[in-house]
């Protein structure tokens, strides 16, 4: 992967998100629909915003035609940007029931 991948919105990957994706097996193509589609925007923090697609956006998506192979990939796939550099910071797969926390609002250390 180049060192300057342009993904959807502008955004950059960062060279520890594309070494991230490529070990997880996470396309670009992923996260740009992840990027696109996301409907699941937390604060992480320090300004960063993860991004994800939740199960009813993903029937939508089935639904407007999307291929089942995309939707499958999409699937509990995180992207933590950094918004003011339009930044892809981190990508991860959301599967274990410790990492549940990323589809929920929990307050971040800057918010105590």
């Amino acid at each position: 992967m180049n060192s300057a991948v342009v993904l959807q919105g502008n955004y950059t990957l960062t060279l520890h998100a594309q070494r991230a994706a490529q070990q997880r097996g996470i396309t670009l193509q992923t996260i740009q629909c992840v990027l696109y589609n996301a409907d699941v925007q937390k604060h992480r923090g320090k300004g960063k915003m993860s991004f994800a697609i939740s199960k009813k956006k993903m029937r939508q998506l089935q639904e407007q035609g999307y291929p089942p192979k995309t939707i499958e990939r999409v699937d509990a796939v995180v992207v933590l940007v950094e918004p003011l550099d339009k930044k892809v910071i981190s990508v991860w797969h959301s599967f274990k029931k410790s990492s549940r926390r990323d589809y929920k609002q929990h307050d971040t250390f800057s918010e105590r």
